[in-house]
């Protein structure tokens, strides 16, 4: 199996998608750091570069907390998506993200909403509600294209484990749960050993949701990171691959990124990243940036989230939005057994 060739798959689902959203399940540490690392941090703080790499490790240690955030970018008219080898003209076409919402990786629940509002040649706006409960997740959309009318305002249950069976993949999800709850770990403790995490500036101290933080902006020192790509990746790297991965990650520019640490837990309460990728040649203008600011809150305090009343199955929507779509058609959608 060959590898993504863009940076953006790599070091966004590596950097953010584990780090920041806290995708897998992590050890539970109430009481990050102990109480005589907390009192260093208070007293004799640590140096950016150290306290950088402490924060996303504490982190990944979670294992409940709140989110909400902004995420928007643009590809423009010259180049292309992450991981092209030559570019190649696009429709200019931008998109906003919002989101808000809890996960609590103990008990198996999640919960948020999210709006998205893409403008370009066919501009639309996507707002969806989820949830999950055990192996059970609910969806809501409650704005879309007209071409999902038939799929808007009801709740829509849909059980993975079934699904999951279903594909004959039932053991796949206990598989990446296993895996991520030490690799994740792993991963942020050797991206503070390659000191991957580089200070490019530290501002005065700011208050974020009523906690005292330090604010720094840093980058990603791009050998280590290559570095530690190729460490973490599921199979050695070819030449050719090699040289993708180098391509990619000279491409992008990662210097603007900002983290507030709180003062005295080492935890992020704020995260941002905005970096611009030259889709052409390394000297060529870059495009326009793409953003991601997410604010976090509640670390390790139990979420609760109740089941949406009403709920159909997917099967029952799909059959039910059929009927809508083929009106005097026999319809006859297979449902679970």
């Amino acid at each position: 199996m060959k590898h993504e060739r863009g940076a953006v798959p790599i070091v966004i689902a590596l950097l953010i998608a584990f780090g920041v959203l806290g995708v897998g399940g992590f050890a539970y540490q109430k009481n990050v750091g102990g109480v005589a690392e907390k009192l260093q941090g208070i007293f004799a703080p640590e140096p950016p570069d150290e306290l950088l790499a402490k924060a996303f490790e504490n982190f990944s240690k979670t294992t409940a907390f709140r989110f909400s955030g902004e995420s928007s970018g643009r590809v423009g008219d010259t180049g292309g998506p992450s991981g092209l080898k030559t570019p190649r003209a696009v429709a200019s076409t931008s998109a906003e993200v919002t989101f808000d919402g809890a996960v609590d990786l103990g008990t198996s629940v999640f919960t948020g909403t999210f709006a998205f509002d893409v403008r370009g040649a066919k501009p639309f706006r996507l707002a969806v509600e989820a949830r999950k409960i055990a192996s059970t997740t609910y969806l809501l959309i409650s704005e879309a294209p007209k071409e999902f009318a038939y799929f808007s305002g009801q709740w829509v249950s849909i059980d993975l484990e079934s699904t999951a069976k279903k594909y004959g993949q039932e053991r796949a999800a206990e598989r990446v749960s296993a895996a991520d709850m030490k690799r994740v770990r792993e991963f942020f403790a050797k991206a503070r050993e390659y000191k991957v995490f580089k200070t490019v500036e530290e501002f005065p101290e700011e208050e974020v949701g009523g906690v005292v933080t330090r604010h720094i902006r840093f980058t990603f020192d791009k050998p280590a990171l290559e570095k530690l790509i190729r460490e973490f990746s599921a199979e050695p790297f070819d030449a050719d691959e090699e040289a993708a991965l180098r391509h990619s990650l000279a491409r992008i520019d990662f210097s603007v990124n900002d983290v507030w640490v709180g003062k005295r837990d080492r935890m992020p309460y704020r995260f941002t990243v905005r970096y611009m990728e030259k889709w052409a040649a390394p000297d060529s203008p870059p495009t326009e940036p793409f953003s991601f600011d997410v604010f976090f809150s509640d670390f390790n305090r139990p979420v609760e989230v109740e089941v949406p009343p009403s709920a159909k199955t997917l099967e029952e929507v799909l059959q039910a939005a059929m009927t809508k779509m083929f009106p005097g058609a026999t319809v006859n959608v297979k449902k679970k057994s």
